[in-house]
């Protein structure tokens, strides 16, 4: 369900879960911690993930399988602003020139990117060791058993395709 993200919207949303977990025969001491962490996550949408961007939706969806219930809760705000990505151009000990890139990267500013190596010319040392990684994988379930992530699994996360 989508609700729109105002506080006074958290008790219909909490009641329509009840009423799903309930016609899943949910045991109800299950149920009870499922509504109180999908509450406070529905409140924290709110409160922080439209913070300067009044108006907004939440959206609250949950499944349900023989031993497993997920609870999605999901808004299109964000609740700190960007990390912007910067760069910093230097001369390594053997004159070799580099390129310093802190903070997140991604598409929305891969321009800096392209600038800041454009300005270069000659060999260049591109030091991502101030970049925010984050992997996002999205495989079908039939996969999630057999698949490796190796290296990065920190970094990574594994959602099931829809």
């Amino acid at each position: 369900m989508d609700f729109p993200a105002e506080s006074g919207r958290l008790a219909l949303a909490r009641h329509a879960l009840r009423d799903w977990l309930a016609r899943c025969d949910m045991p109800r001491r299950v149920a009870q911690d499922v509504l109180i962490a999908a509450g406070e996550a529905c409140a924290d949408a709110i409160e922080h993930g439209h913070r300067d961007t009044p108006g907004g939706d939440v959206r609250l969806a949950a499944e349900a399988s023989t031993d497993t219930v997920r609870v999605t809760v999901a808004d299109a705000g964000r609740w700190k602003p960007r990390d912007p990505a910067s760069t910093l151009h230097r001369r390594a000990a053997d004159g070799r020139a580099v390129l310093g890139i802190e903070g997140e990267m991604d598409m929305s500013n891969s321009e800096l990117l392209a600038e800041a190596l454009e300005a270069e010319s000659g060999p260049l040392l591109v030091d991502l060791t101030g970049v925010e990684y984050r992997i996002e994988l999205v495989a079908p379930p039939l996969l999630h058993p057999v698949l490796t992530i190796s290296g990065l699994t920190r970094l990574v996360k594994l959602h099931p395709s829809q």
